[in-house]
């Protein structure tokens, strides 16, 4: 026995309701409701017309929020556990983050939108790394690879000497142009910091 459905609601209610469903970003449920439906019936009314149904879960981001967009341009900057620990999260957290919005060949590999990427100017370009650029990152890197080694007992160990001695080797580095052949500014400071 064939079994017969009545429909009790308006057409105009489902072709207002399908109508979101397919071009809306409420849920499903959230449609539901404003239809006074059940989701079971709107999932029914889009199948029926050949709409694409719903997975489950939230929808694909398809760029990167602002806690993340801080992660990445932090974690191009310092050490992935400097980031973890200003961040409450973990190394492996910070780097699943850095991989998914940097490497648009992760998601041509699972066939779907690249994602958003920050761009990386061309080495020996016009838009080369200056020291001019990482001053300040230089200065903060200096005074966190001396502080452990700082000894107010000795004059040879003062805070203002052993900074000293670091800027006189990164004279010698920017000298011998490294900086130049560094892409980007997380490289630049890398360079340093090793």
């Amino acid at each position: 026995m064939k079994r017969i459905f009545k429909t009790k609601y308006p057409p105009s209610v489902i072709e207002k309701a399908l109508r979101d469903y397919q071009s809306s970003q409420m849920t499903t449920e959230r449609i539901a409701k404003k239809y006074r439906v059940c989701t079971a019936s709107l999932t029914v009314w889009a199948k029926r017309a050949g709409l694409p149904l719903r997975q489950r879960g939230r929808r694909r981001m398809t760029e990167p929020n602002s806690r993340q967009r801080a992660i990445i341009e932090m974690a191009g900057i310092l050490k992935y556990s400097a980031v973890a620990n200003a961040f409450g999260m973990t190394k492996q957290g910070v780097y699943r983050i850095v991989r998914r919005w940097k490497r648009p060949a992760e998601a041509d590999r699972t066939n779907e939108s690249p994602t958003a990427q920050l761009p990386k100017p061309p080495v020996g370009s016009s838009n080369s790394l200056t020291d001019d650029d990482i001053t300040g990152d230089i200065e903060r890197v200096i005074a966190k690879a001396v502080n452990p080694y700082v000894d107010e007992s000795n004059p040879m160990l003062h805070f203002d000497e052993l900074k000293a001695e670091c800027r006189a080797k990164l004279a010698k580095i920017l000298h011998d142009g490294c900086l130049a052949k560094c892409p980007t500014r997380g490289e630049g400071v890398r360079l340093f910091e090793d």
